[in-house]
């Protein structure tokens, strides 16, 4: 499959982008011109596209791949209010929820991975691992990744080689797949990483809001001052009021 298609309007444009269910609208016009250029390698679809134009996008990936999303120009959008730019690629897992939104002129390249293809298991319960990650391997492996894609890309619409045939696409998709792994791992790693970390401040809230209530009721003949109770648990009186809340939805003052 190798189609190169330029267009005047936004909607055509629109309807010809594959493998994610979408709803796009302008948001910033530049120019009205607008391309795409759609290949495959191996099992891997590929899309190179260029808007004259800034939009918001909103919808879901395809529930039997990966997809990963890479700015191809140094002016950053938002994606689901994480900041998408060169230093970054967009990991979205199978079934993905997703809104990108910019108001400039634009320019992406994106890869569709079949689940199976990279060892990842999904759960859709898991709420982790279907979560859109902005990953940040270093600039350096991100330019060479995208370098070799796009260079494969030209070379395919120069007709200098067959995306359907041979060596060159093979070695190229097994590339692809040994890095893109290492990006949905990091991702997942990233994703653990703020899990635990709200889980030890989710415990640490319920100690303090324990300790705190128990202060309050050994302490009912001679009301305590937050300001007494904070220091006391060795904590800012911010802090008390936070896990005190999150406890017992109330501040220290109505227990």
């Amino acid at each position: 499959m190798n189609s190169q298609k330029s267009f005047d309007d936004f909607e055509p444009y629109c309807a010809t982008i594959a493998h994610a269910d979408l709803r796009m609208r302008v948001l910033g016009m530049e120019e009205p011109r607008y391309s795409i250029f759609q290949s495959a390698i191996g099992q891997l679809g590929v899309q190179w596209a260029q808007e004259g134009s800034g939009q918001l996008s909103e919808g879901s990936i395809d529930r039997s791949a990966f997809g990963l999303y890479l700015q191809l120009n140094d002016r950053p959008r938002l994606l689901n209010g994480m900041v998408s730019d060169l230093d970054a690629i967009v990991v979205l897992p199978p079934g993905a929820e997703f809104c990108f939104s910019c108001n400039h002129a634009n320019s992406w390249l994106a890869i569709r991975i079949p689940t199976d293809l990279l060892g990842v298991t999904r759960d859709p319960r898991d709420e982790l691992v279907n979560t859109v990650s902005v990953v940040r391997p270093g600039r350096e492996l991100l330019q060479q990744f995208r370098a070799s894609v796009i260079s494969y890309l030209q070379m395919v619409g120069r007709s200098r080689i067959d995306s359907d045939c041979g060596l060159s696409t093979s070695l190229l998709q097994d590339q692809i797949l040994t890095v893109a792994r290492r990006f949905c791992f990091q991702s997942l790693e990233l994703r653990m990483d703020t899990e635990e970390t709200s889980r030890a401040l989710a415990g640490r809230h319920m100690r303090i809001a324990k300790e705190a209530a128990e202060l309050i009721e050994n302490s009912l003949h001679s009301p305590v001052s937050i300001a007494a109770i904070a220091k006391s648990l060795d904590v800012s009186e911010r802090t008390l009021l936070t896990a005190f809340r999150s406890r017992f939805e109330m501040p220290p003052g109505r227990f």
